[in-house]
């Protein structure tokens, strides 16, 4: 066996391309550099991602240039500094950029001045950041977008996919991965046995595109809203949307960016010192260098450039050629000449598109250039091209880690892809509306409508052309449609089962993709013949064959007529929405997993959607119930009313987090409810900071089977208990006691803080509970009531929000003690 951990050390290795000078495509890196795609695609690549038609034109729209970043807000989103050197030399900032030179024909004096002053112009764009709206599943907590934390963001940048394309770091542990038998063979093998066997690219490592020092170009603020919104930067999909939420955008930031890096970037690039003569300098020479040929600062169309040559009628040895290394000719360099310093082997490779006839490509290799241009390639396989590099395998994990082979891990081939999905469902994909595999931490990209209409066209176009079998329409035998699909339904049980899901349901453990719908998505001749054939269509797939040697294993079922099986299993699925569920599943939906808390309360540990993925929930007899985050060590959510279904804890791993039964459901502040503030007015920590890292110590249970949580925070001990409070014979809410502890003798006991209650108008309540000393009830009607004989604490207003936090009182080395009461109707 080998460790994924061996394998990912292996991983990080020094670049191979020429220089840090030379302009990085990573799908001619991987590909072009080892001519393992025709020069022709490789050299159409660097065309269009070193934008070379933004200035020069070419027949038709097969090149259209990537073009760079937009640049409109750009004084909100870029540190001044930042943006000035790298004007001034752009590879020497961004190793690998695709940001040609612009100020090469200047002297070092005047390149200086007109970094300096283009800078001052580009900082007076300014507009505001994109705001995200709140909903139930997505909440907008306040000023997120600087207080993420950097644990979950370094979880989030290695699960979720960044790693296909970017660095992963070094101390990222991932779980250990069984290799594949052909990882296994290519281990034991050497470099000419590699080429021997066509094996070269699987073994080969793949570099990563460069990132450039996140820290002095962006603040986590801004880098949080670029990360939210990409194509609202980059148009182009060369950095895609992930989909996240607001508060996984700022953890992936704060991991990007580990100091506290809270500036104001508006507040930095201030002009105040800077001669409006420099701005307009600078304004001038964005008109002069045609950088509008490549950004947008607006929503205006620029010209053509008037006096750029057709691009195939450019001769690269041209004393005034953009693409130069040389330095013996760098004096005929005109001022403003953009200039591209390519090696040899990216040379040659658009030499070969000048020299070319137009068209000379055939469709598969048309397919390519667009699944270059988006790194498709990075985690899709394609006519055995790309795929995940086998040194970035571990990062592909499913949810808690279950093993279920490659298949099931790993993003799916596209060979055949036209063939196997219809245009309108590849569509939904690229646009983040569809996904079946839950089960797969990595998420698929989002892309703009550039993309999502023409590449499913394409592939559907290039991959159906190459199928000569029956048309879609004579796909499956014709029959009664009731018999066919009742006949559908006993096959199912057969085998279908064991793998699937069928409108959300599945037997037990089973995290297949979901079969419902399915005619909206695969095409139904391939359908017909993955059925009959699982392995022909799908190289080492765990798809069994239920039709070996082209016979049924169900003679019973429609007198074992193979074709007339297909076609009730088609019928089946295809109506899957208006049938009843296979029958073993109905058997199994049959049991109830309804926890109730009869004699004692009732803990489980769970995954749910507000406490998360270390939830432990706990129930009451008495019908009041909690969920507390054992991550941030604090109450997520409380309800009443019934508590839990287990099913999906207790049997399906990939199902969606588990709900709350009842129907009166509360949530908590966000973030850790015990923390640190070395100053009040400090902004409430919503995860785990430095200032306010918590540590979960586990539980432990009294005689009555009530759970009390302890956990770690800065230099103190917290215990605390929930439990439904009597009086006068009735419940009248859930109490909280908490109790803190120093651990160090030099602990700071009145900088030890609680956070009772966040609300935009909280309200005093009058009429409380006896032995209270006061009381604040939230718009929703939440009351939380202080119990304590304790000061009342800080009720202060951050960004628009009302806090009330009361702090921890300390007798000597006793440790302090605080009780409150949460009441809702």
């Amino acid at each position: 066996m080998c460790s994924a951990l061996v394998l990912v050390s292996a991983f990080i290795t020094a670049r191979t391309y020429a220089s840090d000078t030379v302009p990085f495509v990573i799908g001619y890196e991987r590909f072009g550099r080892h001519a393992e795609v025709d020069k022709a695609i490789a050299g159409k690549l660097l065309i269009t991602e070193l934008s070379c038609v933004a200035c020069h034109s070419a027949p038709g729209d097969g090149l259209k240039p990537k073009s760079g970043p937009s640049l409109a807000g750009v004084g909100v989103r870029l540190q001044s500094a930042w943006i000035e050197k790298f004007i001034a030399s752009p590879s020497s900032v961004v190793p690998g950029t695709t940001m040609p030179h612009l100020l090469a024909g200047f002297s070092q004096e005047q390149r200086a001045n007109a970094a300096s002053a283009l800078a001052a112009y580009l900082v007076t764009l300014v507009e505001p950041f994109p705001e995200p709206k709140a909903t139930g599943a997505n909440p907008v907590p306040l000023d997120f977008s600087v207080r993420g934390d950097p644990g979950q963001g370094k979880r989030l940048f290695h699960t979720i996919g960044c790693v296909a394309c970017h660095e992963p770091s070094r101390d990222h542990e991932v779980a250990p991965v069984q290799p594949s038998d052909l990882d296994r063979m290519i281990e034991t093998l050497d470099p000419e046995e590699l080429k021997e066997l066509g094996l070269s690219s699987a073994a080969r490592k793949v570099e990563s595109i460069p990132l450039p020092a996140l820290e002095a170009k962006y603040s986590r603020k801004s880098l949080t809203y670029f990360l939210l919104y990409p194509d609202h930067v980059r148009p182009s999909s060369r950095m895609p949307s992930f989909s996240l939420k607001p508060v996984e955008a700022a953890d992936i930031a704060a991991y990007l960016i580990p100091s506290s890096n809270n500036i104001s970037i508006a507040a930095t690039n201030s002009l105040s010192n800077v001669p409006g003569s420099v701005v307009a300098n600078g304004k001038r020479l964005f008109a002069e260098l045609r950088c509008a040929n490549c950004h947008n600062v607006d929503a205006k169309q620029v010209p053509p450039l008037a006096n750029a040559k057709a691009l195939m009628t450019l001769k690269l040895d041209s004393q005034n050629s953009c693409l130069t290394g040389d330095s013996s000719i760098r004096n005929n360099i005109k001022r403003g000449q953009p200039i591209y310093h390519l090696d040899k082997s990216q040379y040659d490779a658009l030499a070969t598109v000048l020299n070319a006839q137009p068209n000379s490509t055939s469709q598969k290799q048309d397919t390519q250039l667009p699944l270059m241009q988006l790194n498709c390639y990075g985690c899709h396989e394609r006519n055995d091209l790309g795929g995940i590099d086998r040194y970035r395998k571990p990062y592909f994990e499913t949810v808690n880690n279950v093993d279920i082979g490659d298949e099931g891990r790993l993003p799916p081939t596209l060979t055949g892809v036209g063939r196997r999905l219809n245009s309108t469902w590849m569509e939904s994909v690229l646009k983040g509306e569809a996904a079946i595999r839950p089960h797969m931490t990595i998420r698929m990209p989002v892309y703009n409508k550039g993309y999502t209409k023409t590449l499913p066209t394409l592939l559907e176009s290039v991959d159906r052309n190459t199928n000569t079998t029956t048309k879609p329409e004579g796909a499956f035998a014709k029959g009664d449609q009731k018999t066919l699909v009742e006949a559908g339904r006993k096959l199912m049980d057969s085998g279908c089962i064991q793998c699937h899901k069928f409108r959300g349901h599945a037997l037990p453990g089973v995290v297949g993709v979901d079969l419902n719908e399915i005619e909206k998505r695969v095409q139904p001749q391939w359908l017909h013949d993955f059925l009959l054939d699982p392995g022909s269509l799908k190289k080492r797939t765990r798809m069994p064959t239920f039709f070996p040697e082209g016979k049924s294993q169900n003679p019973e079922i429609l007198n074992g007529d193979v074709e007339l099986q297909l076609a009730a299993m088609a019928a089946y699925m295809s109506d899957l929405r208006n049938q009843p569920l296979p029958q073993k599943i109905e058997e199994s939906r049959s049991q109830s997993y309804e926890l109730v808390p009869k004699d004692a309360p009732i803990i489980i540990r769970t995954f749910m959607p507000v406490a998360g993925l270390h939830s432990i929930a706990v129930g009451f007899p008495e019908n009041w119930h909690f969920a507390f985050d054992s991550e941030r060590c604090s109450v997520a959510e409380a309800w009443r009313g019934k508590f839990l279904d287990a099913e999906t804890t207790w049997f399906d791993r990939f199902a969606k987090p588990t709900q709350p039964l009842g129907n009166k459901v509360v949530q908590f502040p966000s973030g850790p409810a015990v923390s640190v503030l070395p100053q009040k007015n400090m902004p409430w920590p919503l995860s785990n900071s430095s200032s306010s890292k918590v540590r979960f110590l586990g539980y432990e249970l009294d005689g009555t089977g009530v759970p009390s949580f302890r956990y770690v925070t800065s230099s103190f001990e917290i215990v605390e208990r929930i439990q439904p409070l009597l009086q006068h014979g009735e419940i009248i809410g859930l109490r909280r006691s908490l109790s803190a502890k120093q651990l160090v003798s030099n602990a700071q006991p009145d900088k030890l803080w609680f956070r009772a209650l966040v609300d935009k108008k909280p309200k005093q309540v009058t009429s409380r509970p006896e032995n209270s000393k006061a009381a604040l009830v939230t718009s929703n009607g939440f009351t939380v009531v202080l119990m304590s004989n304790i000061p009342y604490g800080e009720v202060r207003n951050i960004a628009g929000q009302t806090e009330w936090i009361i702090p921890f009182v300390f007798d000597g080395e006793q440790p302090a003690a605080m009780e409150m009461l949460y009441q809702w109707k």
